[in-house]
């Protein structure tokens, strides 16, 4: 625990992040293995530090387990060496018995890194929240957009919810590359088209882990 909480630490202490105006109701937090990408998640973390959200929905993708739909994790505890997270029970039940392509797959979680590379970051920048666990299968757009509507029921009017999408961007090693693809990627992000993202990343256009 000493350990982790120390390079956390260390990424957070060193990460300066650009003010931004309004409320921040997502983050997209990189996952690739803290010595790879903990320094880049940090300024995301760092731009949350302390606002009082009491629910966190963390999602990724699915590396190990193949599946089609959305796995939600329904109920129980994860446990980091920096202490215990509780699931938030009310809120997976809203999403769960809905959709017969949304349920919960405990092998989906597993072996599962995505979305547990995250919960050390919340616990050093935040108190008092329950976490939503959900794995992302291989999903068809419709798939996509009825957990969209279900979890835009379910947090209705709240604004201590707080999305993490864990995922890592361009993959590959050309700098140039890099910055054009992840500019387009987010092109799509800021005009809030999630059919030209899904399909983007189908085409291979785009790139995030886990969109293809």
């Amino acid at each position: 625990p000493e350990e982790l909480a120390q390079s956390i630490g260390a990424f957070l202490n060193a990460a300066n992040p650009q003010a931004t105006k309004g409320d921040i109701f997502a983050l997209i937090s990189p996952h690739a293995g803290y010595e790879f990408s903990g320094q880049i998640a940090a300024y995301g973390y760092k731009l949350i530090k302390n606002i009082p959200y009491k629910t966190v929905i963390v999602m990724g993708p699915s590396h190990y387990y193949g599946f089609n739909g959305v796995s939600v994790y329904s109920k129980g505890i994860f446990r980091t060496t920096l202490g215990d997270i509780e699931i938030d029970r009310e809120f997976t039940q809203r999403l769960l018995n809905k959709d017969n392509e949304i349920f919960f797959e405990p092998a989906a979680f597993e072996k599962e890194h995505s979305v547990e590379v995250q919960l050390p970051f919340l616990q050093k920048v935040l108190a008092g929240f329950k976490i939503v666990p959900i794995v992302m299968g291989d999903c068809s757009l419709s798939t996509c957009q009825k957990l969209a509507s279900l979890l835009k029921e379910a947090i209705g009017n709240r604004k201590d919810v707080l999305l993490v999408a864990s995922t890592d961007m361009y993959h590959g090693y050309d700098y140039e590359e890099s910055e054009i693809i992840d500019n387009l990627t987010l092109s799509y992000l800021k005009k809030m088209d999630a059919e030209g993202l899904y399909n983007g990343l189908r085409e291979g256009r785009l790139q995030l882990c886990g969109g293809l």
